[in-house]
């Protein structure tokens, strides 16, 4: 498991995130430290804390369920599966 993936599911252990945190919406109720909001990585699942505005990263989305899982766009077709199942790396060129 990705540690931005531990990140959220540790903070979403507890009953709220204490300090200066960033509410990544969502059934979940997870929030995330403040200064890890537009830093090129997507803590959040959905990628809410690189799409606030004036952040510059460049995300792509998963395939499948429970919902779209958000990773950079560097990541698709890197030889590394960082979706579920792989869908980043499906239908690569090899080269």
């Amino acid at each position: 498991m990705r540690d931005d993936m531990v990140l959220i599911l540790a903070c979403s252990l507890l009953t709220a995130c204490e300090g200066d945190t960033f509410e990544c919406g969502g059934k979940a109720l997870v929030s995330i430290p403040a200064d890890l909001v537009c830093d090129g990585v997507p803590h959040c699942w959905h990628g809410q804390d690189e799409k606030v505005d004036g952040c510059l990263t460049e995300l792509a989305y998963c395939e499948g369920p429970p919902e779209s899982q958000a990773i950079l766009l560097e990541q698709v077709c890197d030889g590394v599966d960082d979706c579920p199942g792989g869908f980043d790396e499906q239908d690569c060129e090899s080269g």
